[in-house]
């Protein structure tokens, strides 16, 4: 009977600590793998950013070079100059407009924008909205904020730490 009990503790003992290894085996594999990946991506949005030509050196600049891209119509060159994540969304955006011939919409837009009396409101420095002046109900003027652009972060891998492009986004 003694012999038993020692066997079934013994192989229940081999059990649990192949199960304990095969455990940390595959969280160590999966934490490495999963790490490789996310490394690979950030040094992908490392390069993506620093060859980014597609933006102004101040908020105002990257305004205007929207404003022509707008005036050009093409949806490419118009979505580049917003952030790199929302890039796909304004593109299918400009193109959906374009191909349902509502293009007349985005240039009396583009209009009002340029007649408009417009400000800006550098929160921080890597933050800026532009404000444009309106008349309220009462006749009191107001400041809306109708665009935020960002000055781009990303992680540089070469410095071990965050960085900071030159090229300014719309958000």
């Amino acid at each position: 009977m003694k012999v038993i009990n020692k066997k079934i503790i013994f192989l229940l003992a081999l059990v649990l600590m192949a199960g304990l290894t095969g455990c940390f085996l595959f969280r160590y594999f999966y934490f490495y793998h999963f790490y490789g990946r996310i490394k690979q991506q950030l040094k992908q949005t490392e390069t993506m950013i620093q060859n980014d030509q597609y933006g102004g050196q101040t908020p105002q600049e990257t305004l205007a070079l929207f404003i022509s891209a707008l005036e050009k119509g093409n949806p490419d060159e118009i979505s580049r100059y917003f952030n790199y994540e929302k890039q796909e969304k304004m593109r299918e955006y400009y193109t959906r407009l374009k191909n349902e011939n509502q293009w007349s919409l985005v240039l009396e837009d583009l209009k009002k924008l340029k007649s408009a009396n417009l400000s800006w409101d550098m929160v921080s420095p890597n933050l800026c909205y532009l404000l444009v002046e309106t008349v309220g109900a009462d006749g009191s003027p107001n400041k809306e904020a109708i665009m935020a652009f960002r000055r781009q972060t990303y992680y540089a891998e070469s410095k071990g730490e965050a960085a900071q492009s030159e090229i300014w986004k719309i958000d």
